[in-house]
Formats: C-alpha cells, structure tokens, sequence
C-alpha cells in the first residue's frame, strides 16, 4: 500500500497563534469563559483545549451554580450543556435575555442530542451558536470567534 497524505501546516507549526486569548479592545486582558457542563470528561476537554489557547476558564457543573458565578463575574462567553440533570442551557439563556442581553447573544450552546427538532428550533430562534457533541477542536475556535463577531 502507498498513502499519500497532505503536509498541512498549522498555527502552532507556523507559530503564528497567539499564546493568549484577548479579548478585543482590551489587548491585555485574557478572555473569560464558563463552560457549563454536567459530565467532567466533556468540561476536563474544554478547559484544556481553551486554557491552553490563553483563555481564562471557570467552570460549573449545574444551572444554579453557573447562574451564581455568570452573575458575580464578568464572561465574554458562555458554553453551556443544553441538557443537564436540574436545568437545561434554555434556563441559563433565558435567565441571562432578561438581565443582560448582550451576555445572552454569547452563549454557545452544546448539544449531544443536534437532531431533535425542539433544540434546533430554539437555538435557531434564539440564534446562538451550537456545538454538537463530540467537539471538533476546529468546532470549538470557530464557535468561540463566531460569538465574539456577533
């Protein structure tokens, strides 16, 4: 057998990717993000992923305790489960479009459960990013950007 496999180069090859996330405007001060999901093998891959790309990460494990810190703190971006065992990422959404808006508009929402037809018409109603589950790394960048744009 021959294989043929492209040479691709990548930021860290190329080392053209920055060490650390900023946030725009505010060239010295990392991003801030609460990953917001019950299952720890999902938030363990999240907070390496985004830790390593220079983003500031906390983390929690449930509506209640997401919603406590969202509000003591001050986030660029939110990822959070869409189905957890007490809540689901409609209540995190919904709670934040009363109080802040703008906050709102930055949630990604990740899912495991992309076909069914109830979360597709609210993300798409809310019109927020959603990642489905398993992440992609490239998934994961290009949603966070993507929310940062909006």
């Amino acid at each position: 057998f021959i294989i043929h496999l492209p040479i691709v180069r990548s930021a860290e090859v190329t080392g053209t990717e920055k060490s650390e996330a900023t946030v725009p405007g505010r060239s010295s001060t990392p991003m801030r993000v609460i990953v917001v999901d019950d299952e720890p093998n999902v938030q363990g891959f999240l907070v390496d992923l985004l830790t390593s790309r220079g983003y500031r990460v906390d983390t929690a494990s449930d509506i209640g305790e997401a919603l406590k810190k969202i509000l003591m703190n001050s986030y660029d971006v939110i990822i959070t489960d869409m189905k957890m065992p007490h809540g689901s990422g409609r209540d995190i959404y919904r709670a934040l479009a009363e109080k802040d808006p703008q906050l709102a508009k930055r949630i990604i929402f990740a899912t495991g459960d992309g076909s069914s037809q109830e979360t597709e018409a609210f993300v798409r109603d809310a019109g927020n990013a959603i990642l489905s589950k398993p992440f992609r790394i490239e998934a994961v960048e290009r949603a966070i950007a993507a929310t940062l744009r909006s």
